[in-house]
């Protein structure tokens, strides 16, 4: 399991946050997350293969194949139900087929299924596909989403290009999706930026008919990855509480 996790799992009791990251990213997309939450959640970041310091491990290319992996190396920190999932971009899709792999399989689901800058899955497009694509357009597509973040404009291309066969693996998932089966069951908790370049907001507002235990669409500022924003954790960590307090579920946009 601790593969999969770029932290250990803590003290007992105190509810996890599982973060899953976006295409041709790690587990450090979630860097600050902790301490900007504090000590009420213990935010655990997934670290897939082919990244980071699973750089020489192949990465997964169908969903289908990831998802019961995550669950069996995962499942002693899903095994309580005290456990949220974030997912970002390519990382929503994954939290949302784990959060289905869990409900089908009669295991505890989230206490919320969080998810942003990634429209439900029926709505994603094929375009989203690396098949066909050349290296340039996909590196056009890295730099209009700013996975190159803060990279001067001269040097974008010669990073874009060393990003692109994960980004590639990644985008292969994205388009392997599986059959969605029947909705979840959990609170569902949509995060959507107003300036995002790739998924504006009506793209996301279908999530709606994914879960019936409750589902809450939160607009946010910034671009596609707006989980950077200094601000944003503490939203997740609101959210989180909202749950805990076991309040009826509502359907809102929020400010």
């Amino acid at each position: 399991m601790t593969s999969y996790l770029a932290g250990r799992p803590g003290q007992a009791g105190v509810p996890k946050l599982l973060c899953f990251h976006p295409a041709g990213s790690g587990a450090s997309a979630f860097a600050g997350w902790q301490r900007a939450m504090g000590t009420a959640v213990e935010v655990l970041p997934v670290r897939l293969p082919g990244r980071e310091t699973r750089i020489r491990e192949q990465p997964f290319t169908e969903a289908g194949a990831l998802v019961p992996v995550l669950a069996r190396e995962l499942a002693p920190v899903l095994a309580d139900g005290r456990y949220a999932l974030y997912g970002h971009s390519m990382g929503a899709l994954i939290a949302y087929l784990l959060s289905v792999h869990q409900q089908r399989t009669g295991q505890p689901p989230p206490l919320f299924l969080g998810v942003g800058a990634f429209p439900a899955p029926e709505k994603a497009a094929a375009s989203e596909s690396a098949a066909g694509r050349s290296d340039a357009d996909l590196i056009a597509l890295m730099t209009r989403l700013g996975a190159t973040g803060a990279t001067p404009a001269g040097q974008r291309a010669d990073v874009g290009r060393r990003m692109l066969p994960l980004f590639r693996a990644d985008l292969e998932l994205i388009a392997s999706r599986p059959p969605l089966g029947q909705p979840l069951r959990c609170p569902l908790e949509v995060w959507a930026a107003v300036d995002d370049p790739v998924y504006p907001v009506e793209r996301l507002a279908g999530w709606a008919s994914r879960t019936t235990g409750g589902h809450r669409l939160h607009l946010v500022s910034g671009g596609h990855f707006f989980q950077r924003a200094a601000g944003f954790p503490g939203r997740v960590a609101a959210a989180l509480e909202y749950r805990l307090q076991r309040q009826p579920p509502l359907s809102m946009v929020s400010p």
